[in-house]
């Protein structure tokens, strides 16, 4: 740590124990600090030097041991402000690089050897200096030795390279500037340059973005003047990162981006495609420092007179995730943004075996991604999951955001179909199943289905078609789905979608698994006469051996409808079955449950169980609210006689429970006995709907959780006899294990 008083000390993070090095006899501050160690390993008077630069153009080396230090070198590096140290990285001597304010750069060779040995000092030697033709500070130093070019980035985004020619090149004549290309990171500043050998560049700005060049030689004969050139063979833009600092491939064999976005330091795991850790440091402008290398990553950062140091490190090597090992939050692999909706489910029903993790976790979030990960429970530590796998399902067309996940499938049929819908009316559908050939057995294969986009496509918020008709582009809001098997190689996914202008609506895509062709059918059913407001969730229930199906909404306002979809979907599949064109049904709810919720109803869950032979049906519908309210009714329906297969309502009760959660409750789900729930207090509520002695339906809270994914605004979960998997998703996601018994308490595992 270096101060503004010429101070520099050193601190153990493991010990926590400070100790000074060295003060500047000049009292000025020092405005750079660079860790040496040299090639020829630990001396006898040092294992490692510091390199300062302060304000009055010094440059300091402090050797460093375990029991001494103080300062060895000393010497005036440059006439102004010595702004940056940079060591070179692939040449064997021990060579360091200086800049100044007016873009001044001079190369030095340390004797740092003899300093190991503990010989008498020798002066450093100036190996050459080079000038920026904008005056402007550099900000990145590297030698690429196969080509023999300095190369140079500075603060308004100009990459440059100098020519060295070896020994004949004198230390007083500046080198010749070969390369120039101004601007290339508009005028951000250049925070990463490397060389990376095979006479290949990488830069990454403050624009986000990172280049890859190749050294291309000039065509120029020996002894005649010429000029190399950077081609660019590769760039990567990363939108989750604002100002990048650092790239480097880990240990894991995945490749790590550090760097800032607004406030927040970020690691973004390129590989996978996700972020792995976010931290409120106050941005770039503040004194930070930061470590990247094959065995893991470190970051300090000022805040409040607190220096902060957060480190990380591969977990698992088959996992290919990094870990902050100073957290159990399990939020390795989310999206970088806002996780909308989360699914899990049981491996072994899309075919898993034995012995494979029990656990498969679907999100979307607003980054436009649909992802999976595998888990397992951490034998190693105790309450943890382990990350088995990963990957991405899918990205929604043009990058629109991911509202909401729903799962079907067959209990016939192999694989299950995951659809995404959210911004710009966007349908994304596509297949999950476990691959059984040989080479990658147990791999998780995914096929995108079918997307569907609006008929106007991807256009812009609003449209002036004409004086009498506007285009609005809408979003989906909500969508819950089943499967219906025609014959041996035909699937009708059914899907019912809210949108953001109030219309419910149930559309069906034709799937041919033989020949992969696909056909959608827009008019299934129109749900009318329910509530005029946007309508936030959605559960749909089908129980196939009675032909029936009924579905619950709950909209904005507060309300509930309940409706009966099964003669519109019965039309639909008879018309399928003779070939004939079907004409769109428009239906109004059973009943409307008016002021469930004193706002809009963020969720819903439904379990639904049937008695074929009475000809009944029991459904159990759990509501969670902006109003922190959790509700819970059951509604009980009739069977009517014929080929319809509509229900009638005979009753229905309720229970409510006011003030749930501490804050707006954001998803819940239910078995019919147990309800979990939760919210942006970041908090798993467990409760049992239970009938009292007076066989008044009752919700009564079990236990309260801390949920670790920030918040919690998703949650998924499946029994495994008395074993409840718990997914929980929001600025993160989080999986839990909880036993749930009706014999006793429930225990967090």
């Amino acid at each position: 740590v270096a101060t503004n008083q010429g101070m520099l000390y050193e601190n153990s993070v493991r010990s926590s124990s400070w100790r000074s090095l060295f003060a500047n006899p000049r009292r000025m501050p020092l405005l750079c600090i660079e860790v040496m160690r040299p090639r020829g390993g630990r001396g006898v008077l040092s294992d490692h030097f510091i390199c300062a630069g302060d304000v009055n153009g010094y440059f300091t080396m402090i050797a460093v041991s375990k029991t001494c230090c103080g300062p060895w070198l000393e010497w005036k590096a440059h006439e102004k402000r010595l702004m940056g140290i940079f060591l070179g990285r692939q040449d064997e001597e021990n060579q360091v690089f200086s800049t100044d304010v007016s873009g001044e750069v001079k190369w030095w060779i340390v004797p740092c050897k003899d300093m190991l040995d503990g010989k008498v000092k020798q002066e450093p030697a100036l190996k050459a200096k080079m000038r920026s033709p904008f005056k402007m500070r550099i900000l990145g130093v590297d030698f690429c030795r196969a080509s023999m070019l300095v190369i140079c980035g500075d603060k308004n985004g100009s990459i440059m390279a100098f020519r060295y020619h070896g020994g004949s090149t004198s230390s007083e004549e500046p080198l010749d500037l070969t390369i120039l290309m101004q601007h290339k990171h508009n005028v951000s500043p250049v925070s990463f340059l490397r060389s990376r050998g095979n006479d290949e560049v990488v830069s990454g700005g403050g624009d986000g973005k990172l280049y890859t060049y190749k050294v291309i030689p000039s065509s120029r004969k020996e002894g005649e003047p010429g000029h190399e050139a950077l081609c660019q063979v590769g760039i990567h833009i990363e939108k989750r990162i604002a100002a990048i600092e650092e790239q480097v491939e880990m240990g894991d064999g995945a490749t790590y981006i550090g760097g800032f976005q607004s406030s927040d330091f970020l690691v973004w795991n390129v590989t996978e495609n996700c972020e792995v850790i976010k931290i409120s440091c106050g941005g770039w402008k503040r004194p930070h420092s930061l470590y990247m290398g094959e065995e893991g990553a470190s970051f300090a950062h000022v805040r409040d007179h607190v220096i902060h140091v957060q480190q990380l490190e591969p977990r698992d090597k088959s996992a290919q995730v990094l870990h902050s090992a100073f957290s159990n939050a399990l939020t390795p692999s989310f999206h970088g943004q806002e996780i909308h909706s989360t699914i899990i489910v049981p491996t072994r029903c899309l075919g898993k075996g034995d012995g494979a993790p029990p656990c498969l976790v679907i999100t979307g979030a607003e980054d436009g991604y649909v992802r999976y990960s595998e888990w397992e429970p951490d034998c190693a530590t105790a309450g943890h999951f382990k990350l088995c796998a990963s990957g991405i399902i899918g990205e929604c067309v043009a990058g629109a955001q991911v509202r909401s996940l729903s799962y079907s499938g067959h209990k016939e049929a192999q694989g299950a179909y995951v659809t995404a819908v959210g911004a710009k009316e966007v349908v994304m559908v596509w297949k999950i199943v476990y691959n059984s050939s040989s080479e990658e057995e147990g791999c998780l294969q995914c096929e995108l289905i079918s997307t569907k986009e609006p008929k106007g496509g991807l256009r812009p918020k609003m449209k002036k078609v004409s004086a009498k008709d506007q285009v609005t582009d809408l979003r989906h809001l909500a969508v819950d789905t089943f499967v219906y098997k025609v014959d041996g190689s035909t699937d009708v996914i059914f899907m019912l979608v809210s949108s953001a202008d109030a219309s419910v609506k149930v559309t069906a895509l034709q799937v041919d698994r033989r020949t992969g062709s696909t056909k959608w059918h827009n008019k299934v059913c129109d749900l009318v006469n329910g509530s005029r407001n946007p309508t936030l969730s959605i559960r749909w229930k089908e129980i196939e051996s009675l032909g029936t199906s009924v579905a619950f909404t709950g909209s904005t306002d507060g309300a509930i409808c309940c409706w009966d979809t099964s003669m519109a979907i019965n039309s639909f599949k008879n018309a399928l079955a003779k070939g004939e064109d079907h004409q769109c049904i428009e239906i109004s709810p059973l009943k409307k449950f008016q002021g469930v919720h004193a706002s809009g109803v963020n969720s819903l869950a439904l379990k639904v169980s049937a008695s074929e032979g009475l000809g009944q049906l029991q459904a159990r519908v759990v509501s969670g609210g902006d109003d922190q309210a959790l509700h819970a009714k059951e509604v009980r329906f009739r069977v009517l006689d014929g080929s319809s297969g509509g229900v009638a309502m005979t009753s229905d009760r309720g229970a409510h429970v006011a003030n749930s959660h501490y804050s707006a409750l954001r998803s819940v789900w239910t078995d019919g006995t147990f309800v979990l729930s939760t919210g942006l207090d970041q908090r798993l509520n467990i409760s049992r709907l239970f009938d009292d002695e007076k066989q008044v339906l009752r919700l009564e809270l079990l236990s309260r959780m801390a949920v670790e994914a920030g918040e919690t605004e998703a949650l998924s979960a499946f029994m495994d006899e008395d074993l409840c998997y718990v997914a929980l998703a929001g600025r993160g996601l989080s999986i839990m294990q909880v036993a749930l018994s009706s014999r006793g308490p429930p225990k967090n595992l």
